[in-house]
């Protein structure tokens, strides 16, 4: 509307406004509960100390290099960009939730040191996920992302690594739903040590993805393989899980990977082991005598899991006078 001035405090205490719902304050103040990396990924965290040698910029650390953002940069972890980070810094808060993420996409992808107005030490985070709508958003974690792009402002660190690194995030925005999920059935499976089990792979398309996937598997106990048919696949594979007779018993969480260039899915299932073990049972239930008679029951072992030991038998509750 037109003739109308916002003012926005940022601070509880400083706005004149009496309604505390109505106060203009930060979105992770108490008031909202909104933390901002909740949305973007990273917040603002603190604005970077201003030296003659710097001019407040400090130099872009990369983590997490097998990213898809990095494809074709030739990033390693660790290695910087000079005069990237400043005047102002975002980064993770871990006292706040992160993003609501489609699993597995949730990446930080830089981890900058600098020091700050205040002269304590700080850090910059860049970082990106998928949302469930299969949107990508990716935060640089610093206002002067964009000098590493051109020349314009004359700040000569045009990066062509960080230009690549747009690029990639860029074409990802521009076809973000084509995807892909990976989902596995039953969510459990149970067997002996030395025995198998299999579960049903689904790789489920989204915006047109027709491409292979690979899949491996990780998480398996000592003594078992685990191998997927097909090997890639497009829409759906048995894995098959073998045990040995050393693999212990317990429950152990398999996570399913599966990987199509630069997208990288996950879900997980449980594989429960269990000892071979035998049960009893005897036949009648029930058998009547006179004082001094003799009489007998069927007994039958019954393995499981490839229980193959023998059996040791004893009888307990006898009346005096019998064995």
């Amino acid at each position: 509307m037109p003739n109308r001035v916002l003012v926005c405090y940022r601070n509880a205490t400083l706005d004149p406004i009496t309604d505390p719902s109505l106060k203009t304050v930060e979105w992770r103040d108490p008031q909202l509960n909104r933390p901002e990396q909740t949305l973007g990924g990273v917040q603002f965290t603190s604005q970077t100390k201003w030296s003659s040698q710097t001019n407040g910029y400090y130099p872009y650390v990369v983590t997490n290099s097998g990213n898809w953002v990095y494809a074709g940069t030739g990033f390693r972890d660790g290695d910087s960009v000079p005069g990237l980070v400043g005047y102002e810094a975002d980064r993770l808060f871990g006292q706040y939730p992160s993003p609501n993420a489609v699993s597995g996409t949730y990446t930080l992808l830089s981890n900058s040191p600098f020091p700050t107005t205040s002269n304590t030490s700080d850090y910059s985070n860049s970082s990106v996920y998928q949302a469930s709508s299969g949107a990508w958003v990716f935060s640089a974690g610093t206002i002067g992302w964009s000098y590493a792009l051109d020349n314009f402002n004359g700040f000569n660190v045009v990066d062509a690594r960080i230009q690549q690194t747009t690029a990639n995030v860029l074409n990802r925005f521009v076809n973000p739903l084509v995807n892909f999920t990976v989902s596995a059935s039953p969510s459990s499976q149970t067997v002996t040590s030395g025995g198998a089990a299999s579960y049903n792979v689904t790789i489920s398309p989204t915006g047109g993805f027709a491409s292979q996937v690979t899949l491996s598997v990780s998480g398996l106990p000592s003594g078992a393989t685990g191998s997927f048919t097909p090997n890639p696949a497009t829409a759906s594979a048995t894995l098959s899980v073998t045990t040995s007779t050393s693999t212990l018993p317990g429950g152990y969480t398999l996570t399913i990977i599966g990987v199509s260039g630069s997208l990288t899915h996950t879900t997980t299932v449980t594989l429960v082991v269990v000892a071979p073990d035998y049960t009893l049972s005897a036949s009648p239930s029930s058998q009547t005598v006179t004082q001094g008679g003799a009489t007998n029951y069927n007994v039958t072992i019954t393995a499981t899991g490839g229980f193959v030991g023998q059996v040791t038998l004893s009888v307990s509750g006898l009346p005096s006078g019998a064995t």
